[in-house]
């Protein structure tokens, strides 16, 4: 059977974890702890993808960012299972995606549990990493 925005949203509430839902049918996990931003999980045609912003980039030419990204690769490739890093413009942003056909509860518990741990364990040095260090400009 084809899944449908529905079903993903059956999945959420079966999670108990609370969410809102925009109406375009992006489903907003509302922050727990201090420093967790906003997850924000879509459907968009065949597939879910979900999306966190981490914060902002340095800028092309700063000096920092060689660390930063390398930073980044590195997690993609040791800490991350469902999710990764990228830039999208200006912005780190953690996301995932997941053919909506075969989306079942454990892969959302799991895609969820990724960036979770993910948030929790790497925000704050990834924030970090993106800030100029003294005497950069």
């Amino acid at each position: 059977m084809a899944r449908t925005i529905q079903d993903v949203e059956a999945f959420l509430l079966a999670t108990g974890r609370p969410f809102e839902k925009n109406e375009d049918g992006t489903f907003l996990l509302v922050p727990q702890g201090d420093i967790q931003p906003v997850v924000a999980i879509r459907v968009d045609g065949p597939v879910v993808t979900t999306t966190v912003e981490i914060g902002p980039a340095p800028a092309p030419d700063a000096p920092h960012q060689t660390a930063l990204l390398r930073r980044l690769l590195e997690l993609n490739a040791s800490d991350l299972l469902y999710c990764a890093y990228g830039l999208r413009g200006d912005t780190i942003v953690l996301s995932a995606g997941h053919e909506l056909e075969n989306l079942d509860m454990n892969e959302i518990q799991a895609m969820i549990a990724d960036i979770e741990l993910a948030i929790s364990r790497h925000v704050k040095e990834l924030v970090a990493l993106s800030e100029p260090a003294r005497g950069d400009k």
